[in-house]
């Protein structure tokens, strides 16, 4: 039963993998409403408490997404033809600043190019990390970067 006092937490990728498991690990909590994302919300009606239509390839679809949430957790995916995981890495980013988030969550990966001292490049991983900056310096109360295999990075402003 939802409670008027719990903590509303957007998801974007919620029909993917991850964001999927997202969305069930906080519904298990019993301790937030859940805002699912997606791009087809009537295909997902009855994912979580709330679905709403996003689409991180038109930014002022955004802001308004994110609106009355206290948190946002973002994966994107470089999957679709033509994906630029930067320019809508920071545009979710900037969003969920407007709107008043305060806690940014960014599934990411490892710059393999710094790591490596140039040595491999792989363009999805660097493209992702790269987003690790803006959501530092956003401003957010709380972020935190889930990065797979296993690694976590929490950090508060």
């Amino acid at each position: 039963m939802l409670s008027e006092n719990q903590e509303l937490i957007a998801v974007i990728g919620a029909t993917g993998h991850q964001g999927g498991a997202v969305v069930r690990a906080l519904q298990a909590s019993d301790q937030f409403k859940v805002r699912a994302l997606t791009r087809n919300p009537v295909k997902h009606r009855d994912l979580a408490d709330e679905v709403v239509e996003v689409d991180l390839n038109r930014p002022e679809t955004l802001e308004p997404a994110f609106a009355d949430a206290d948190g946002v957790f973002l994966v994107t995916s470089s999957s679709l033809e033509g994906t630029d995981e930067f320019a809508q890495g920071t545009a979710a980013v900037r969003a969920a600043k407007a709107a008043g988030v305060k806690h940014f969550i960014w599934s990411t990966l490892p710059d393999v190019k710094a790591i490596s001292a140039g040595k491999f490049t792989v363009p999805h991983f660097t493209r992702k990390a790269k987003v690790d900056r803006v959501v530092a310096e956003a401003g957010f109360a709380n972020h935190t970067f889930v990065m797979r295999p296993s690694s976590t990075r929490t950090s508060q402003a």
